[in-house]
């Protein structure tokens, strides 16, 4: 969303996000920061989904073997994953992320069952 929004990044912020994302090309356009977040978004996705098709949450992802460990389900995981799924609404201009989440939960809950419950 800074990315869309915001002037034009300065020539030293460029340098901070090319050395913090190790990507010697990377340009500071909005679509580059999506791309950038979407990534983030699969990794965390192919350390989540389980064998039975769940997708739990846990607190913490063990840097050596994936694993996912520590408090299953918190509140706050699942708030961090759509909020940052809203905020990628708002960046390819998808509207208003206020509405975005109660349209998504709607269209979940009617996939699940129409019951209006997000089922994880």
């Amino acid at each position: 969303q800074d990315a869309r929004w915001k002037p034009a990044m300065t020539p030293e912020a460029l340098t901070a996000w090319r050395a913090a994302l190790n990507l010697p090309d990377f340009s500071g356009t909005t679509a580059d920061f999506v791309a950038q977040g979407d990534a983030v978004m699969w990794r965390l996705h192919s350390h989540v989904v389980q064998r039975d098709g769940s997708l739990h949450l846990y607190e913490q992802i063990d840097q050596h073997t994936g694993l996912q460990y520590n408090a299953k389900d918190l509140t706050w995981s699942y708030t961090e994953v759509l909020a940052a799924l809203a905020e990628r609404e708002l960046a390819i201009g998808g509207g208003d992320a206020e509405q975005w989440l109660p349209r998504r939960l709607q269209e979940a809950g009617s996939e699940a069952g129409g019951d209006g419950a997000l089922h994880v």
